[in-house]
């Protein structure tokens, strides 16, 4: 799919990819790709692109979505063996959505390298689920939506080079810049959380991380601006390396087991 515009009228999806165990979705290329609904009434938007059940290697490549229900959408809702793997994407684009830019349900190996979502009307910008598994996100945004930055459950999970600010829109200081759920395992490094181009921040906590989390948090973020605090999380049942640069360096929760805390300079 190449060098393409589509004025998509109200509906479930702009594409659909469903493939099973035997018959299985492979080697999907999109290029040049825009899409936007002729339609902006709220709750009847078409999701853009959504891939569901078994298959692998999507390769996006400048995309650019605006206003539509939800960007992209990966999923194995009828759970076959082979779940979708390698969706990989560079200069992807997500403006507008009504909930998740990009939503992550199902799959490994997936890499996001120069992302752009903003202003999701209703959700979270970037949601990884629980069932994911070795994905990238690298360098990029995910700014002004009105619930969180990114929401992370998956395992493996790197999130580096990214822009994560002035989320939380619904309320101020509610919702937090990227929220870690018990489940996951996640590295986060050389981000900058909390305020942009000099604006007020409004996010509650740069990363909010639940009990139970595997989360490394390393020394080249810059996690500033954020009405809570840098890192907050409860330091139960899990060792955890925290990691932040700048003055003024607070990590909260309670230190129940061993936890090592390096501040930067």
């Amino acid at each position: 799919v190449s060098q393409s515009r589509y004025d998509l009228s109200q509906g479930n999806y702009g594409m659909r990819f469903v493939g099973d165990d035997t018959n299985t979705i492979n080697v999907v290329n999109f290029f040049n790709l825009q899409m936007s609904p002729s339609n902006t009434t709220a709750n009847n938007r078409p999701t853009g692109i959504w891939i569901d059940g078994a298959g692998g290697t999507f390769d996006m490549q400048i995309v650019a979505m605006t206003r539509m229900g939800s960007g992209l959408v990966v999923q194995n809702r009828h759970a076959y063996t082979s779940s979708i793997q390698y969706v990989t994407t560079d200069s992807f684009q997500s403006d507008f959505p009504e909930y998740e830019g990009i939503l992550l349900e199902a799959g490994q190996g997936h890499m996001f390298h120069h992302t752009y979502v903003h202003g999701s009307a209703k959700g979270t910008n970037i949601v990884i689920g629980e069932n994911i598994r070795n994905t990238k996100f690298s360098k990029g945004f995910t700014t002004g939506a009105w619930n969180h930055g990114m929401i992370v459950s998956g395992k493996e999970i790197d999130i580096t080079g990214m822009t994560i600010a002035r989320n939380s829109l619904e309320t101020s200081n509610i919702y937090d810049g990227i929220y870690v759920t018990s489940n996951a395992e996640v590295l986060i490094d050389g981000n900058r959380i909390g305020k942009r181009n000099n604006l007020t921040g409004i996010q509650r906590h740069g990363i909010n991380i639940e009990d139970g989390a595997i989360v490394r948090v390393g020394q080249m973020n810059v996690i500033d601006g954020n009405l809570g605090a840098k890192v907050q999380g409860p330091i139960v049942n899990s060792m955890r390396t925290f990691f932040a640069s700048g003055t003024g360096n607070t990590v909260t929760g309670t230190t129940s087991e061993a936890v090592l805390i390096v501040l930067g300079n």
